[in-house]
């Protein structure tokens, strides 16, 4: 998993060009990745690792809901 965090670097169309090799790499590298603002995630930190949560397997033993226990504790 590959969280990335996207700030004013990545406006420009060159950039733009840039992610998108970037991402079709990772891709053909198995990875999967997951792509925030830097605005949301300094605005929005609780929903940002809330949406992380739902990509990551779960511990052996525990269910999809008991990540949601572990978030609200």
């Amino acid at each position: 998993m590959v969280i990335e965090c996207d700030g004013a670097a990545h406006e420009p169309n060159e950039q733009w060009h840039h992610g998108q090799n970037r991402d079709a790499y990772m891709i053909a590298q198995g990875l999967s990745g997951l792509r925030f603002s830097n605005e949301r995630i300094l605005n929005d930190t609780g929903k940002v690792l809330g949406e992380i949560v739902k990509y990551l397997p779960a511990p052996a033993g525990i269910g999809h809901e008991g990540l949601e226990e572990l978030k609200r504790s």
